[in-house]
């Protein structure tokens, strides 16, 4: 039914690396979603994804499903984690923007996850 991306702040971090705040919207018949994105690369040095996630379904209305994951490491833990240690921009880098990030690091245990469930009986 809907979808929309809205970017919060980016800077390129005086060409030292990358950061990005931003949040998807998503509507659909059955059920509705966002996802906020922050995500920084500062080259040759450090990578972090958190997101959090938020889930509503039309067939729990009063139930809220939460849940926050951040992702972090440096080249060395990332190479010991099995996961591409090349923290760099460009096009063909595994951390070039936040998707690729999310992907590059999603076979790494995540640094955190926090899942809250809120329900309410006064909707």
């Amino acid at each position: 039914l809907f979808y929309d991306e809205v970017e919060l702040y980016s800077s390129e971090l005086d060409d030292s690396g990358a950061v990005n705040c931003s949040v998807k919207v998503r509507v659909m018949p059955r059920c509705w979603y966002v996802l906020c994105r922050l995500w920084l690369r500062v080259d040759g040095a450090l990578v972090r994804l958190r997101e959090s996630r938020i889930f509503c379904s039309a067939d729990d209305p009063k139930t809220v499903v939460r849940e926050t994951t951040w992702h972090e490491g440096t080249p060395e833990t990332l190479a010991k984690a099995g996961a591409p240690s090349d923290v760099r921009g460009g096009a063909s880098s595994p951390y070039g923007d936040a998707d690729a990030t999310a992907q590059a690091l999603g076979a790494v245990a995540p640094a955190a996850v926090v899942k809250h469930i809120v329900e309410s009986a006064e909707w």
